[in-house]
């Protein structure tokens, strides 16, 4: 009986470790509205995001200077946020942070092995 109640708090570490990566994922993604390089679709939009553009901005005055500034109150009409881009975004950033965690894993190990 004790058996089972400890199998299931590894799964619970797993499930937490998850979890963090999973918001690790989400906070690099919205980062990506303050850094990342912004692309011209024509002169009134630009799009904003990594790896997919989530954030379309439209103004024939560009973007400002501030980018937190887009998201005033008054700047906010002026938004188009595209939810499938953005979750896209959070699955390939999730999976690119496990495949480098599972390499340094195997690296270690080699290592130790040694």
């Amino acid at each position: 009986m004790s058996g089972a109640l400890l199998e299931g708090v590894g799964d619970m570490k797993k499930e937490s470790f998850n979890n963090k990566i999973f918001i690790i994922a989400v906070v690099l993604i919205i980062s990506t509205v303050l850094w990342s390089p912004v692309s011209v679709i024509d002169t009134n939009t630009t799009k904003i995001g990594l790896p997919l553009r989530f954030i379309w901005y439209h103004d024939y005055s560009g973007l400002p200077m501030n980018r937190l500034r887009i998201f005033e109150i008054n700047n906010l009409l002026k938004i188009d946020f595209r939810v499938i881009n953005f979750l896209v975004d959070i699955i390939i950033v999730y999976f690119l942070i496990l495949m480098v965690r599972k390499y340094f894993a195997i690296i270690k190990k080699m290592f130790h092995n040694n």
